[in-house]
């Protein structure tokens, strides 16, 4: 079984829930990330991912993907895993 790494994603300009799904599905859909719970009130998302994924690579598909969705990226903290 792969372990699992931990980021917390500081997702800024979201409003609603329609904008905490929008991210986390999108970011769902990137190879290497296994589970993403947005916190809308805190503005921060929280990310597993593989231990065996490129963490420099997702993490810029992460920025990327939420870029694309009209948000702005905080700060990015590794915070652990399982």
């Amino acid at each position: 079984m792969a372990k699992i790494r931990k980021l917390e994603v500081e997702v800024r300009n979201m409003c609603c829930g329609h904008c905490a799904t929008n991210v986390s599905k999108s970011v769902k859909e990137i190879s290497g990330v296994r589970e993403v719970d947005v916190d809308l009130r805190e503005g921060l998302a929280f990310i597993s991912i593989d231990e065996k994924a490129d963490m420099n690579r997702v993490i810029n598909n992460i920025r990327e993907k939420i870029t694309d969705l009209g948000y702005m990226v905080g700060e990015i903290k590794i915070i652990g895993g399982v």
